[in-house]
């Protein structure tokens, strides 16, 4: 079993490094957990200063997350301590 919260960091990190954007509802799918459960989550993750949730200029409906910069600094550190 995995952690849904784990997943959502790499799903954001990987994003990060390949330059693209991920949308808020984008990633319940790819945990594979019902969008309300990924949203109470979501909570979690921005209120500990995780990740960082960005409206859409072009799209009031949608918004972007990514990791914060203290996040995304330890879990490269975290990934370069396996390389």
């Amino acid at each position: 079993m995995t952690d849904p919260i784990q997943d959502a960091l790499l799903q954001l990190y990987v994003a990060e490094e390949e330059k693209t954007e991920i949308a808020v509802s984008a990633i319940g799918p790819l945990i594979r957990v019902a969008q309300t459960t990924w949203l109470r989550y979501m909570l979690t993750m921005e209120q500990a200063g995780l990740i960082v949730r960005t409206n859409d200029p072009n799209d009031k409906r949608r918004c972007w997350l990514t990791l914060s910069r203290d996040c995304k600094a330890k879990l490269d550190e975290f990934i370069s301590d396996f390389w």
